[in-house]
């Protein structure tokens, strides 16, 4: 039996409106749902109702900021590895400042 190729009446009928139809107007224009909820926040937001912008920027958030997950990850290491139970913390020293508190040193013209 024969797989993949072309098989008769698969796909979209000749008369779709597909990529010559509404789609393509509306890629031409750059036009996206999150485009349309982006202007109407910013709309909302420079007319001063921050509530109706805060309900828009709400539902646009999981669609612009990835969401934060923990990672698990196991390894099978063909090495050795060395744990490290305590890592001391140090504090910051910042360096010290010249004897002359950085005015130019004697005889430098």
């Amino acid at each position: 039996m024969p797989r993949g190729g072309r098989r008769a009446g698969a796909g979209r009928p000749p008369h779709y409106p597909g990529v010559n139809g509404a789609g393509a107007a509306i890629g031409a224009k750059k036009l996206n749902p999150l485009f349309v909820m982006e202007a109407a926040m910013l709309a909302h937001y420079e007319a001063g109702e921050l509530s109706a912008a805060a309900a828009i920027a709400a539902s646009l958030a999981p669609f612009c900021h990835p969401k934060l997950s923990s990672v698990t990850m196991t390894a099978h290491v063909g090495v050795a590895l060395d744990v490290v139970e305590e890592i001391a913390v140090v504090p910051f020293r910042a360096p010290e400042t010249p004897p002359n508190n950085g005015a130019a040193a004697p005889g430098a013209a």
